[in-house]
């Protein structure tokens, strides 16, 4: 707890065995809503993450990492007033170089724009456009 609010400040949650950590819950002293959420594979790496806005405790973004718990595999954003997703971003096996990206309309959620790259994360291999109301492709 936060001895200056007296809001929980973590949670910490273990495995079977007692000493591996599954999971922690960070929260926001000032408002006590959850700002981070981190899920623990059961060897004790990072799995996921799941950052909150500490003003509304909704879901703002989500991190997904490879099996070594240190490489991102995708990044999901949302958005923080519909909660809806706007963009999903995938990684190559690095970690770094972006695969592709899918760009959600935040009202409907749907799909809008698909994106995906060359080996080089840089150069664009397709473009998919998406009807925002039906998510639909359209081009």
């Amino acid at each position: 707890f936060d001895p200056n609010t007296g809001n929980r400040s973590k949670d910490t949650y273990y495995q079977e065995d007692g000493k591996t950590i599954a999971s922690i819950i960070d929260y926001d002293p000032k408002t006590g809503n959850k700002s981070k959420y981190t899920y623990y594979q059961k060897d004790g790496k990072t799995f996921d993450i799941t950052d909150y806005d500490p003003n509304t405790g909704n879901r703002i973004k989500e991190t997904f990492y490879q099996e070594d718990g240190k490489t991102i595999k995708e990044i999901r954003d949302y958005d923080p007033n519909t909660k809806k997703l706007s963009k999903e971003t995938s990684y190559q096996e690095d970690g770094k170089t972006i695969k592709a990206i899918t760009d959600y309309d935040p009202n409907t959620g749907n799909r809008i724009k698909y994106t995906s790259y060359q080996e080089d994360g840089k150069t664009i291999k397709e473009i998919t456009d998406y009807d925002p109301k039906t998510g639909k492709e359209i081009k």
